[in-house]
């Protein structure tokens, strides 16, 4: 189980930053899209595209839940992130993570405008999953979007590359910014998705 909120990609900012994800992938060819979906080959023979129309915004670890928590767990996080408000994101700064284990590293975009909100948005449901026994998220979060993985602790080469990167992106941003409205948290159990939290008007 995990819950997030839903992040599009604006239109306009799609090439700069497909321009910039590529630019990654030929520095370190063991950089991976984070999409699912098969991917057609350009004549280059990257994988393309690499930029996805929609990504997830953590709120929460993945946890194990048994099937008797499902429901009520659902209806406290409901309850807790009632009180949220529509709000906007915007992102700008690549920055190097890795999971818990070590097993894989992730170049990602950390939310600039809307921080304030989603790290509110992360306490609610900290106290939804503290209800139930869960581990909570982060104790200091940083909220961003990963783009791009690679297996095993890669961090360092990951850092000495968005800062590499950064530059072009951040002029491509400039001209044509990564806003978006949040306006849905979901929660996957599997692969089922529950809407825990919706905007007024959405």
């Amino acid at each position: 189980m995990t819950v997030t909120m839903k992040i599009t990609v604006p239109e306009a900012c799609l090439a700069g930053l497909e321009a910039s994800l590529q630019e990654c992938k030929r520095s370190i060819s063991d950089l991976h899209p984070t999409i699912d979906a098969a991917l057609p080959k350009t004549k280059s023979g990257f994988k393309a595209p690499f930029v996805q129309a929609t990504y997830h915004l953590s709120l929460s670890r993945v946890v194990a839940v048994h099937y008797p928590q499902i429901q009520p767990l659902i209806a406290s996080l409901k309850q807790h992130l009632s009180k949220t408000q529509r709000f906007k994101v915007s992102f700008g700064r690549l920055e190097a993570f890795e999971n818990d284990d070590k097993t894989r590293s992730f170049l990602s975009i950390l939310v600039d405008q809307g921080f304030d909100q989603v790290c509110r948005a992360v306490r609610r449901t900290n106290r939804a999953f503290a209800e139930h026994g869960l581990q909570q998220f982060h104790k200091d979060p940083r909220p961003h979007v990963s783009l791009m993985w690679a297996l095993g602790s890669t961090s360092q080469r990951l850092v000495t590359l968005s800062q590499e990167v950064q530059t072009g992106l951040g002029l491509a941003l400039q001209e044509h910014p990564w806003e978006c409205n949040v306006s849905k948290i979901e929660c996957r159990v599997g692969q089922r998705i529950y809407a825990v939290w919706e905007a007024i008007g959405s």
